[in-house]
């Protein structure tokens, strides 16, 4: 196999894993009678239980591809499959890692015996563990619920209502889907004020302007058509200064247009935009409103719920929030390049200048200095920990000099890692006290003794007790600075690369994974996301 290349390309949103080998390869899809390109042009029906398209009509239609070499063998495989393989319980999957081990049976290799004198114990390490308890979250008095003490990492809106509800007095909807109803736009903006406000949202029922449904391949002259009639209107009806506050889209049945219309409205419209997938906005589910509900509030100023403690105690957390001591509310900097498409690894001064700002933009909105900083570094390998926390401590000892001599707060560095290949299992997978109904660690559980390295105090916890991701009504994996810095690298990317995929509202909500910023550009620009 030196010799030979596979090109695959997966596209999960067609539930179609099609694929192309360089050399003769018999087809194993076992469809002997036939020509591989005869199965290149057999029509396949896509995720809308509809459209029926040939391989190469597909290609050419979605992407503006026309396949080089379609006498090629072709691989058809549904994305289930994939996930079946790669989402394993925790049992199973513990099973597995056993038996690869007793496979490999490197107790009794000679060259690792011998050679390099390595001892293998195929048991799986016993290590010592505890579950932080969860945070006590609050919720607006008015609400039957103002206090909830989550379960598993897991709670709710039910009887609840946002701490702060936003207001939105001015807003539309567009829809740019040709499969839904006619009607359907406005029966689901109907729904998602009426939640909007049963969760505690000032929110007109009336549009500022009517609903409209308009073509996908017009999506700027759309967009920007909204934006001129919507200042028309207030500028009609004495609001001079004020703007559309809110536009829900309903996104194009075809994917690929999510990154164009968050570049239109955010860097040259300034429209606050919310995206819905069409499949999920024609179920008119009621999970679903709440949580595009959360998504808003957010968006509009609001804020979904904070720490009980944090109002009581007045806890020091994070300086990248703006409305201390909740820790609700975030700003993000990011520098983008003015003359080639691509984000760049920012320097040490250039690191000092974002923080500089944030730091300003929290005194502005608090009226005070930090008294500490808990910066938490995102993307770093092992081997680049000494190196990062050198250089980007740096930045943070002179941006916090800058400000006024002899600032110089205590700073907590924390690198969160994701992508390693440690796998804790419970000791007893059939104890309901020490999983969830996954059969997954328990939210909160830390492991800080005998698999860590003390000199730099590396240790794991598992789902940390993350509850301030405004997202959902769960914890999350990762703090949420780290995850708002995703998502914010994602949509700078948008900005100035477009995107070929969609995203939007669905049926979950799951986090973008942003590029670390590479290379470099002789200008630039800052850009508040």
């Amino acid at each position: 196999m030196d010799e030979e290349y596979v090109d695959i390309n997966i596209d999960l949103e067609d539930n179609r894993v099609i694929g192309y080998d360089y050399d003769s390869l018999e087809d194993p899809t076992g469809n002997s009678d036939g020509s591989a390109e005869d199965d290149l042009m057999k029509l396949f029906t896509l995720d809308d239980q509809a459209t029926r398209v040939s391989v190469v009509q597909y290609f050419r239609q979605k992407y503006n591809i026309v396949l080089k070499y379609p006498s090629w063998p072709s691989l058809k495989l549904g994305v289930t499959a994939l996930l079946r393989a790669t989402c394993q319980r925790p049992s199973e999957r513990e099973g597995n890692i056993q038996e690869m081990v007793r496979k490999n049976n490197f107790s009794t290799d000679r060259v690792v015996r011998d050679e390099f004198g390595i001892r293998i114990n195929e048991e799986l390490t016993l290590v010592d563990a505890r579950v932080l308890p969860p945070p006590m979250l609050k919720y607006h008095d008015s609400g039957r619920e103002a206090k909830v003490d989550p379960r598993v990492g897991q709670w709710n809106m039910i009887d609840k209502k946002m701490v702060n509800g936003g207001t939105v007095q001015f807003w539309t909807c567009l829809n740019f889907s040709f499969r839904v109803h006619q009607d359907l736009p406005s029966g689901f903006c109907r729904e998602l004020v009426n939640m909007c406000v049963s969760k505690g949202m000032v929110f007109n029922p009336n549009p500022l302007l009517p609903i409209q449904s308009a073509h996908p391949n017009q999506i700027e002259k759309a967009l920007v058509d909204v934006h001129k009639q919507s200042m028309a209107k207030l500028a009609s009806m004495g609001q001079n200064g004020k703007q559309l506050q809110l536009l829900i889209i309903i996104l194009p049945d075809v994917t690929g247009s999510y990154g164009k219309i968050k570049r239109i409205c955010e860097t040259e419209l300034g429209i606050v935009s919310q995206c819905c997938q069409p499949s999920q906005a024609s179920k008119l589910n009621k999970q679903y409103f709440e949580n595009v509900a959360l998504k808003i509030n957010v968006k509009v100023g609001g804020r979904n719920t904070v720490l009980f403690d944090a109002i009581q105690r007045k806890i020091p957390l994070v300086v990248a929030s703006m409305d201390w001591p909740e820790v609700t509310k975030y700003r993000g900097w990011c520098l983008l390049s003015t003359t080639v498409k691509k984000l760049f690894r920012i320097s040490i001064k250039q690191l000092q200048i974002l923080i500089r700002e944030l730091l300003i933009a929290f005194r502005r909105s608090t009226g005070y200095k930090p008294s500490r900083i808990i910066f938490y570094r995102d993307g770093v390998s092992e081997g680049q920990f000494s190196q990062v926390l050198l250089h980007e401590m740096d930045s943070i000892r002179k941006a916090c000099a800058s400000l006024e001599e002899g600032y110089l707060p205590p700073v907590t560095f924390v690198v969160v890692q994701k992508r390693h290949h440690t796998r804790f299992f419970p000791s007893d997978h059939r104890s309901r006290d020490l999983t969830d109904r996954s059969g997954n660690i328990l939210p909160g559980t830390v492991v800080d003794t005998k698999i860590c390295h003390l000199p730099s105090l590396i240790f794991t916890s598992i789902a940390m007790l993350e509850f301030r991701y405004a997202r959902c009504t769960r914890s999350v994996s990762i703090v949420p600075p780290a995850y708002y810095a995703h998502l914010a690298a994602f949509r700078a990317r948008y900005y100035i690369e477009g995107d070929t995929s969609d995203s939007g509202s669905g049926s979950g909500d799951r986090s973008n994974k942003g590029e670390e910023p590479g290379g470099s550009a002789p200008a630039c620009s800052q850009r508040k996301c």
